[in-house]
């Protein structure tokens, strides 16, 4: 049987946005509408010089969401963006909901069905995550399909062993999120504009599994000017490109905790200056 603690909520619904505030009020209705409604919304404004801040109050006032707003005076990324947020997350499992991408109005029933499934299994310390599917706007799931409808699994395995590295929507135990998959302090993160998560669900995923299930809860929608993307040759995305090329590195070790990221982004670094001779008067380590 699952610990028992107090929440105020059963989900936080998390989402980070960045100089995107029109895409705000597509997400509002979406969340307005779910059917299930025991749920908290935190907002993480990311330094916006847009009209982002308003928008976000014009919210507030409806009274319509139970709304958790943090508003930030500079933009530091996604995985500080991250940081504030589990410090003020009241729910018992937590999911991303993206400013861009239409959130399925039974998304959270679905992810709240599998959960009460998990809490009356004696197996539940042992899970931390649940994760169902994303289709494209014209429908296609995203992804092969996994060796069982309801795989129970694990990031790394589904990951390099089956090789479904794909856009999925996971709900996570709000205690691993703080611990195991929390957002470490890394080399260059001031010229980042995020922290691999898959580094992050990889540690988790070295302590506890993943139920995969096959119901859809997302539209994705590839977004060029997503709040972790930067464009080139501005400094940033470099800097991004080398700590998510030394994911796959590491996710082929399994991730152990003594694992170097200098040392994985220096070899990485290696390998793209490599490529890009021209930039090495511009960009070093």
């Amino acid at each position: 049987m699952p610990h028992q603690a107090i929440y105020q909520y059963r989900f936080s619904v998390f989402t980070a946005t960045y100089n995107r505030g029109q895409n705000l009020y597509s997400l509002f209705n979406d969340l307005c509408n779910q059917t299930y409604k025991n749920f908290e919304w935190v907002v993480v404004n990311d330094g916006s010089t847009d009209n982002t801040d308003s928008i976000i109050q014009s919210f507030i006032a409806t009274k319509k969401l139970n709304i958790t707003y943090i508003n930030q005076a500079k933009n530091g990324g996604k995985h500080n963006a991250w940081r504030e947020a589990l410090k003020a997350f009241k729910g018992r499992y937590i999911i991303t909901a993206d400013d861009d991408d239409p959130f399925l109005n039974n998304a959270l029933e679905i992810h709240n069905k599998y959960w009460k499934q998990l809490e009356s299994d004696k197996e539940y310390d042992s899970f931390w995550e649940v994760r169902t599917r994303c289709i494209y706007p014209n429908g296609e799931i995203i992804g092969r399909p996994l060796p069982a409808p309801y795989f129970d699994s694990n990031y790394i395995d589904v990951n390099f062993k089956y090789k479904n590295n794909v856009e999925m929507v996971g709900s996570r135990k709000v205690e691993v999120l703080r611990n195991e998959a929390s957002v470490p302090k890394f080399h260059f993160e001031e010229n980042c504009s995020n922290f691999p998560e898959a580094l992050r669900w990889i540690r988790a995923a070295k302590a506890y599994k993943t139920r995969f299930v096959p119901d859809v809860t997302r539209i994705y929608r590839p977004n060029p000017d997503g709040l972790t993307v930067v464009a080139a040759p501005n400094k940033k995305s470099k800097y991004n490109t080398l700590i998510w090329g030394g994911v796959y590195v590491v996710g082929k070790q399994e991730v152990t905790h003594q694992v170097d990221t200098y040392n994985v982004c220096k070899a990485n670094y290696s390998c793209w200056i490599h490529l890009c001779p021209t930039q090495r008067k511009s960009f070093t380590l």
